[in-house]
């Protein structure tokens, strides 16, 4: 928590007296994005909400993953073994730090992203753009996030050394599933009788 403390205390620091000031999170996060100018502001907005995500997504007790996200897994990825499997592959892709992210598009998705960088509004600026330039963005419906993992070292090397396996493994075991199902349902309202995607 040392790290988020000072990300926070750094971010409200550098958005004195800019746009920023007056915006949300998620907000600073998406016109950062497109600014070329602002990479520092949408690096720490973005690893802010990474972690809050992924910190949120965990319980000290073992928790029920309930009949539709199990069943949404089932659907998506044949099995909860093949899930974990592909959260497995996807995290050895990465090189050094960042997040293992699931998204919901019409089934669910593993994905990572290196470093800093926001599962939901990749840092894209045009080519000398400036503040003047920005565009509101829509959330791209492939990136609604409902679970995170930290990939960072820091978050393992502690307790596992280097090995991230039995660091995923271990996160796994303390998943909040009702907290995402909740951001599953609140991404688009599901019926609960009939869970999975037509």
């Amino acid at each position: 928590m040392i790290f988020q403390k000072h990300w926070v205390e750094s971010l409200n620091k550098m958005v004195v007296g800019s746009v920023y000031e007056s915006l949300s999170l998620e907000e600073t996060i998406m016109r950062s994005s497109q600014i070329i100018s602002d990479r520092v502001v949408y690096n720490t907005a973005s690893q802010i909400w990474n972690s809050m995500l992924c910190f949120n997504s965990l319980t000290r007790k073992q928790s029920e993953m309930g009949e539709i996200i199990a069943g949404n897994i089932n659907a998506s990825f044949g099995s909860y073994k093949k899930f974990v499997d592909e959260i497995h592959t996807q995290a050895n892709t990465l090189f050094g730090g960042g997040f293992l992210w699931i998204t919901r598009d019409k089934k669910l998705r593993v994905i990572v992203t290196a470093n800093a960088e926001s599962p939901i509004y990749s840092f894209k600026p045009a080519k000398g753009s400036t503040a003047a330039d920005f565009v509101p963005a829509q959330l791209p419906k492939e990136r609604q996030v409902i679970l995170g993992i930290n990939l960072w070292g820091y978050s393992y090397i502690l307790d596992h050394e280097l090995d991230r396996t039995k660091y995923i493994n271990g996160v796994l075991d303390r998943i909040d599933w009702q907290i995402v199902y909740s951001r599953f349902k609140a991404l688009e309202k599901v019926d609960d009788s009939n869970y999975l995607e037509k």
